[in-house]
């Protein structure tokens, strides 16, 4: 082996990196080579993400549409994608494409804070009146219950959330009124 304490360096390289919160901007898995991948709350790569999606929602003027929870065991992610374009909103899912940002995959701890982030800061900066797009069953501990509906209700540049039936796509009551 031409160097062969090489691995030792790399390993500690890495591990003096990820302490620090060192973090690559550049999700080199995706298609899109300006892909932007926060690694959590900390660390430049993930603050600029942030930052993207923050300026996004403030300066958007489409109506946030938020949702969760299922309907006859299936996801209500397509209604909610269905309405948001019936009345020219955007979804989280749609904001983070808008500027370029990709969710991890999986399901971990470090997952679940990376989404309840991305989902505070789209229903803290979001304006006008909102949508939620909820299904017969919503877990008590979900996003929406935890960070987005606090965040709406608190949220002065909203003045109404509508539920909306993920089926009909009506409005099923005023969660925050006007």
């Amino acid at each position: 082996m031409l160097f062969p304490h090489l691995h030792v360096h790399v390993i500690f390289f890495i591990f003096i990196s990820l302490r620090l919160g060192w973090s690559l901007p550049i999700d080199t898995s995706t298609k899109s080579p300006n892909a932007i991948q926060p690694r959590g709350p900390g660390g430049a790569a993930a603050k600029a993400g942030w930052n993207a999606l923050r300026n996004h929602v403030k300066n958007s003027s489409k109506p946030g549409v938020f949702w969760s929870g299922t309907q006859k065991t299936a996801s209500v992610k397509t209604a909610a994608e269905q309405h948001a374009k019936k009345v020219g909103g955007s979804t989280l899912g749609q904001d983070l494409k808008a500027v370029g940002m990709k969710a991890p995959s999986g399901r971990s701890a470090a997952t679940n804070k990376w989404w309840d982030t991305a989902s505070q800061i789209k229903a803290q900066h979001s304006k006008g009146p909102a949508h939620a797009v909820l299904g017969d069953t919503v877990r008590k501990d979900s996003v929406w219950n935890r960070i987005e509906k606090p965040a709406l209700m608190k949220n002065e540049k909203v003045p109404s959330v509508s539920q909306i039936h993920p089926s009909t796509g009506k409005e099923v009551k005023k969660l925050k009124p006007k």
